[in-house]
């Protein structure tokens, strides 16, 4: 288990050791959809992807020119040498978690969740990853093909999720996502029924 207690975490923000994705970042993974999906809301958004640490860092490199991608084991979770628990990028001195959605100096975050690092891959290595190749093809730089009902129902989804328990990234996922409903001029509003439906089944949809 991670051992940080609260007073280091806290202890770590304020000396900038554990920090927010850059606004750099979050801008090219704006101009980037999943599933009609800004990935720049995927990215902090922990309710969309938990559990898909690997799709995701996929996602974050898209956004980076420099970087490396890291396939390794992690504490948190079972040890599995056949199949590493967890992905991450590596970018100069910090390390960008993608379930937790922020970026850690490397040295504590080795510290504290002990990596394990099985496999490497750096931009023009990982065009030899096949996970690399299976998740491009579900992302898209032309917005012109979005559903807009899709986008609306998502959008709505993920606030709710976010109001009702908030997130390390609250404010800035709520900023994007209002710039995402200015942007395609989304004013629908959908009732808590059909939000319940469409979360049954809504990360299978994203990232099939």
């Amino acid at each position: 288990m991670l051992t940080m207690t609260r007073e280091e975490y806290l202890y770590a923000c304020r000396n900038k050791l554990i920090v927010p994705y850059e606004s750099e970042l979050i801008d090219s993974l704006r101009e980037i959809t999943c599933r009609g999906l800004p990935a720049s809301i995927i990215a902090l958004s922990s309710s969309v992807h938990e559990g898909q640490c690997y799709a995701t860092a996929i996602i974050l490199s898209k956004g980076m020119k420099k970087f490396h991608l890291i396939l390794g084991n992690i504490i948190e979770y079972p040890i599995d040498h056949a199949y590493p628990n967890h992905s991450w990028i590596e970018n100069m001195n910090y390390v960008y978690d993608p379930i937790d959605g922020f970026k850690w100096n490397k040295d504590l975050y080795y510290k504290y969740h002990k990596p394990e690092v099985v496999c490497e891959y750096d931009e023009s290595s990982i065009l030899n990853y096949d996970d690399y190749h299976k998740m491009s093809s579900i992302l898209c730089y032309d917005n012109h093909n979005i559903s807009i009902e899709f986008l609306t129902l998502m959008l709505q989804y993920i606030e709710v999720l976010e109001l009702e328990e908030s997130t390390l990234n609250h404010q800035i996922l709520l900023d994007e996502i209002e710039k995402c409903r200015q942007t395609y001029q989304v004013t629908e509003k959908y009732p808590r029924e059909v939000l319940k439906e469409f979360g049954q089944y809504m990360k299978i949809m994203l990232y099939r």
